[in-house]
Parts: structure tokens; C-alpha cells; sequence
């Protein structure tokens, strides 16, 4: 049996689609879905009552934003020039477990007329000392993903944010 590109692609897509858990009428579904239309207008049309509603809520302004940065390789180095540029963003720590890369983002911000940042390299939980400053408004991590850092950032009262490659997150 020879196959083509067509085909291929055609069965791929059928796979992913079984694989997902979910049949998506292509012309290929052995059924049709039942619509869930009515059950949500039912629940649209239940009688309910708001008990908070977060919209036009603006949190106090902080005249400087004191940030830490963990995790200096391409989309963290980019992060300091990025937050250098915005006035009222103070940058307080610089953390990596590579040296080199907290050096440069170092003389980046020193080299622009910035003070310079505390500096966390050389052991792969040295992200948790940065996290422990008091001093810290915001932690923004550009690193895989891990709710770790969530956490440590969250119980020493500063924002975390996470800087990833399909999404942006915000926690407190």
C-alpha cells in the first residue's frame, strides 16, 4: 500500500481528532453530537445574585515597581531590556544558575544608567533566595513553567508573573 501526502494527512488528522477525545464533524464523524444549546440557556435564564464583581477595579498605584527577574537566557535578557524602558520599574534582582547570563543582563542595565541588581547565579534553587527579598513588588519568570515559583513568590507577598512560550499568567 502506497501512501501519499493527501492521505497522510488525512489520517493524522483523524487520529489527533480520536486522540483529543473529541469528533469533529469533518465528514468523518460516526455520529452527530448532541447540541447543548438548551442546557445553556437554562442556565443562562436561572435567577441568580452577584456577590462580587471585580470590573472596574483598579488596585492602589505603586509609585515603583520593584521587580525580580529569574531566569536570564533569551526571553529573560529580552524581559530586562523590555521592563528597563518603562518608567517607574525599578529592576532589583537578576537570577539564573548560569553566572554569564546574569553578568550581561548586569551590564545591560548598568551600561543604560540603571542601577545595578542584585545578583542570584550558580545553584539551580538560587531562584529561591531572590523570591525571599522583601523588597519585591513582582517576580517575573522566564522559565518553563513551574508552580513552585507561584507559590514562593505568592507567601512572600509579591505579584508573580510568568513569562512562557504559548501564554502569558499573572498570580497573586
Amino acid at each position: 500500500m502506497t501512501t501519499n501526502r493527501r492521505t497522510f494527512l488525512k489520517n493524522c488528522n483523524i487520529c489527533r481528532r480520536r486522540c483529543n477525545g473529541r469528533w469533529f464533524d469533518f465528514g468523518l464523524c460516526p455520529q452527530k453530537s448532541e447540541s447543548q444549546l438548551a442546557s445553556i440557556m437554562k442556565s443562562v435564564k436561572k435567577a441568580h445574585s452577584q456577590k462580587f464583581n471585580m470590573s472596574g477595579y483598579a488596585a492602589p498605584a505603586i509609585p515603583v515597581v520593584r521587580v525580580g527577574i529569574i531566569g536570564l537566557g533569551d526571553r529573560g535578557s529580552d524581559a530586562v531590556e523590555r521592563l528597563s524602558y518603562i518608567e517607574g520599574v525599578e529592576i532589583k534582582a537578576l537570577g539564573d544558575k548560569r553566572e554569564v547570563c546574569v553578568k550581561e543582563s548586569q551590564k545591560y542595565l548598568v551600561g543604560i544608567g540603571r542601577p545595578a541588581a542584585k545578583e542570584f547565579y550558580g545553584d539551580e534553587n538560587i531562584w529561591k533566595k531572590l523570591v525571599e527579598l522583601p523588597d519585591l513588588d513582582l517576580i517575573y519568570t522566564c522559565t518553563p513553567w513551574n508552580i513552585t515559583y507561584s507559590y514562593f513568590g505568592i507567601f512572600n507577598g509579591a505579584w508573580k508573573t510568568c513569562c512562557m512560550r504559548s501564554s502569558n499568567c499573572t498570580y497573586h
